[in-house]
């Protein structure tokens, strides 16, 4: 994360450039002091300024906690060139065959995603393990890697092996068993078999969850069996890769 701090005299153009660095940089966030009422009060700007320019003069509460909000934002939110593309060169620099999957990413405030993700990373090693003659792989070598949301992604894939990746509803327990109707990729197994996991999410309970992940992928108010699901080290088993 980099933070950008703006100064300039009132009809600066301060509002006018950074409205176009948000265009330029789609995942930016702006805060904007004016914006806010902050308790306390300086009578005298001038010789507030001559000495010192004290901005605790005012409680700005208020400012802290949306530049914390915005701090701690991130997973599930935006996918990362350097811990994809990077890392697929460096694998396909060492002779391994690599595949980039984009998965689903909700913006900040946006609706969560639920089963999203996980449909459609469990969807896409079972399509790749069906071209594995085209591709020529060998079926006892496909390995995962994921960073932070993505390593989340595959921990929660490497727990539940058996999902159905056309589940639609987060909620509904029997839309994530296997799909009846019948499909050419319902009988490949999605469970790869070495995973890379770079600084994973794995838990969304107890003291050590990342407030982000959650809320990006189950809302402001999940239920406890959502929790659960999505938290990987309830589901470890000896198959487990």
């Amino acid at each position: 994360m980099k933070i950008i701090a703006i100064g300039a005299v009132t009809a600066g153009g301060k509002t006018t450039f950074i409205n176009a660095l948000k265009e330029k940089l789609p995942r930016a966030a702006s805060l904007h002091f004016d914006d806010y009422s902050f308790k306390g009060e300086v009578e005298d700007f001038s010789k507030w300024e001559s000495e010192g320019a004290d901005v605790h003069v005012w409680d700005l509460s208020p400012l802290k906690e949306d530049i914390e909000r915005i701090i701690r934002s991130g997973g599930y939110d935006h996918l990362s060139k350097i811990e994809s593309y990077h890392v697929a060169e460096f694998f396909f620099n060492k002779g391994f065959q690599t595949f980039i999957l984009k998965y689903s990413t909700a913006p900040l405030g946006g609706p969560h995603l639920g089963l999203k993700p996980l449909s459609e990373i469990t969807r896409a090693v079972r399509l790749i393990r069906s071209m594995s003659d085209e591709f020529k792989l060998k079926d006892d070598k496909l390995a995962a890697c994921g960073f932070s949301a993505g390593g989340h992604l595959i921990a929660t894939l490497c727990t539940h092996p058996d999902f159905n990746d056309k589940a639609a509803d987060l909620s509904d327990v029997n839309s994530r068993m296997p799909n009846t109707l019948e499909d050419p990729y319902d009988d490949i197994s999605s469970m790869p078999d070495a995973i890379i996991l770079g600084y994973p999410v794995i838990t969304m309970t107890g003291p050590y969850i990342h407030e982000s992940s959650v809320r990006q992928l189950l809302g402001t108010a999940p239920a406890k069996e959502d929790l659960d699901f999505m938290s990987a080290q309830l589901h470890v088993a000896p198959a487990s890769p």
